[in-house]
């Protein structure tokens, strides 16, 4: 029982000190997205939220909001609202691995394989990163591990055949997903993609004819895509009111239609190469084949081609909504032009998603002797490739597992840890979170979101592995 206990202490011990550690020794660096960052969130605290939304914001106001209220705090505290944020951060990253060791608990994984996972979680460099620097990713973690927790709570509530007690879990599901929407707009179709999932396996119950059932759950899907919008309408409203969109942030389309254009050009054998080499990262490529090949794939030569059909579109006295609508239309005869060449391209391109590990992440200034660290060759590169194989030897397995036991989800028994329910829908918030960004023009950190998933679906692997060795 004391060895339980004393597994179960030292990861959080050993990350708290070193948080706390890095908290007094390092700094931001206010650069590129993080700039806005800071002046949206300076434009709120100074004039209030409805400026916010006058400025046709390109990046939802959750996080911006946040560092609003870090400033007021830093105010009055006379000191640096980076401190302040850090330390915000910070506890958002220490709610994240509580949520971690509760699921992988909840799943009766090995108790050394619980401490190995929770341990790398509080001190990953690209997480430990993300805590410390300013950008939004950080506030996602605990709402995407609660709003898991949550799904598979409604799920499991199906035998008790208590309608409020589901939909009580539905509201609260809902309430999560609209605050990780509002926290990174891409949340707002994974939250459909769940939705949708759980809409396909109710119509197990209805073949079997156990309506009851199936209306319980029919009435959950309901209540989730109403509590949802009704979360999301107020947001949307004011931007509609304010610039013009219905969306919830401005440059999704034009994104789209960049990179599309980008990916249907003639390319040769050294472009195909270039590609693919930066998807396991921009220094591997330019290691590989020079700064000038790999240039051909950088945001400047894309972003032109989004920017100049708005401008054109504008010139027509197209409204910002009908623009939004427009690019997205010509994105699609874009990709029709070339269907498998993109495809293999963004498929690609998701595959960075997976890459999430690096120490050279940036945007935080570290010690003298941490840096040095992060930037010894063997370690920085070996770190890389060995997370990158388990995240996606792992993803593989669980696909695999899933496909083989999937009819464990309909089996309601305590003595099960039902791990492949989990699998499940940990799978559907991983692959739609690739799946929506691989369109884009990707960084690691976009996947920053799911990498509690990651290492969940790591450790249920090595767990059932090391069960069957056993």
């Amino acid at each position: 029982m004391r060895q339980n206990k004393f597994l179960i202490f030292i990861p959080f011990l050993i990350s708290i000190l070193y948080w706390t550690y890095l908290l007094c020794t390092t700094s931001m660096v206010i650069v590129f997205d993080a700039a806005g960052y800071e002046s949206s969130g300076s434009l709120i605290h100074n004039e209030g939220i409805v400026a916010f939304f006058k400025l046709q914001p390109e990046k939802v106001g959750l996080y911006p909001y946040i560092i609003s209220i870090s400033m007021g705090i830093a105010e009055k505290l006379s000191m640096s609202y980076q401190t302040v944020q850090a330390f915000i951060q910070i506890l958002f990253l220490f709610s994240a691995q509580i949520l971690i060791y509760k699921t992988l608990r909840q799943l009766n994984i090995n108790k050394y394989i619980t401490s190995i996972i929770v341990l790398y979680f509080g001190i990953s460099p690209a997480m430990v990163n993300s805590a410390l620097s300013l950008y939004s990713e950080i506030i996602t973690y605990p709402f995407t591990l609660g709003a898991f927790l949550l799904i598979i709570k409604l799920w499991k509530s199906i035998p008790e055949h208590k309608l409020f007690k589901m939909i009580f879990y539905s509201i609260n599901f809902s309430f999560l997903f609209a605050l990780l929407s509002l926290s990174r707009a891409v949340n707002e179709y994974i939250f459909y993609a769940c939705i949708l999932t759980i809409l396909l396996f109710s119509l197990r119950y209805l073949w079997t004819r156990e309506t009851r059932t199936f209306i319980h759950l029919l009435t959950v899907v309901i209540t989730c895509c109403l509590s949802f919008y009704t979360f999301l309408l107020p947001y949307k409203l004011m931007n509609y009111k304010y610039n013009g969109y219905k969306v919830l942030t401005s440059v999704g389309s034009e994104s789209l239609y960049s990179t599309a254009i980008g990916r249907v050009r003639n390319l040769t054998r050294t472009n195909l190469l270039t590609f693919l080499a930066n998807v396991a990262g921009e220094r591997v490529c330019r290691n590989m084949f020079g700064k000038e090949e790999c240039s051909f794939w950088s945001d400047e030569h894309d972003y032109i081609f989004g920017l100049q059909k708005t401008q054109e579109l504008k010139a027509k006295n197209y409204t910002n909504d009908k623009i939004n609508d427009a690019l997205t239309a010509l994105a699609i005869e874009e990709i029709m032009k070339k269907p498998f060449q993109y495809t293999f391209l963004t498929m690609a391109e998701g595959l960075k998603l997976v890459f999430w590990e690096s120490t050279l992440i940036g945007y935080v200034n570290y010690p003298q002797w941490l840096q040095k660290i992060f930037l010894f060759t063997i370690f920085k590169n070996g770190l890389r490739l060995i997370i990158f194989f388990l995240t996606f030897i792992s993803i593989m397995f669980s696909i695999i597992y899933c496909l083989r036991n999937l009819r464990e989800i309909y089996i309601f028994d305590d003595s099960k840890n039902n791990i492949t329910l989990h699998l499940l829908f940990m799978l559907v918030i991983i692959i739609t979170n690739t799946a929506l960004y691989a369109p884009f023009k990707s960084v690691p950190r976009y996947g920053f979101q799911v990498v509690p998933l990651y290492l969940i679906t790591i450790g249920c692997m090595l767990d059932i592995i090391f069960a069957r060795r056993r």
